[in-house]
């Protein structure tokens, strides 16, 4: 099997003197140096926000605005086994809770697996097609979990195009 796409994916960060950062990022399939520099900029406006002293909360339930890259942050730590089918089968899934049904998030979060968005390769590592989408979690609750050909074989299910690993490569989100 062979892949060819056109495309771009740059991360940074940038720091005001007591090293509290932004992070950044800027992907697509064509560099426009304005959408680049604009993005920068609001990094850079930013900056003096975090250099105020820390407010400290009582615990309790706020209201909060995140970021995409927060987002993605917070995603990326579910990702280390929160998806996985072997993970959910050893009990030992981050997300444990939303497999057994016990808790949910958002009704209006649906979280996707896109390997048709153009940004990965139509097949895995052993040459498995993937699906367009995996529905991770349709809204609020926990739907599918990515299956590699390992777990697959192990637990006697069918490969949905994951890897091995079984950690998401592409998330697509709605809310």
């Amino acid at each position: 099997n062979w892949f060819k796409t056109e495309n771009f994916s740059l991360n940074w960060s940038l720091y005001e003197k007591h090293g509290r950062g932004v992070k950044q990022g800027y992907s697509g399939k064509n560099f426009i140096e304005g959408e680049f520099i604009s993005i920068l900029e609001k990094g850079i406006e930013e900056l003096p926000i975090l250099v105020k002293e820390p407010i400290k909360l009582k615990a309790g339930n706020y209201r909060v605005y995140l970021k995409p890259a927060a987002i993605s942050e917070f995603i990326g730590v579910f990702s280390w086994g929160g998806f996985s089918m072997k993970e959910m089968k050893q009990e030992t899934s981050p997300l444990i809770k939303m497999v057994k049904q016990e808790t949910s998030v958002d009704e209006r979060i649906s979280l996707y697996e896109n390997f048709g968005s153009g940004f990965l390769t139509d097949f895995n590592e052993y040459g498995f097609k993937r699906p367009e989408k995996i529905e991770l979690i349709k809204n609020g609750r926990l739907k599918d979990l990515l299956v590699g050909p390992r777990s697959a074989k192990e637990y006697e299910l069918s490969c949905n195009g994951s890897q091995n690993n079984e950690t998401p490569e592409f998330f697509e989100m709605e809310c």
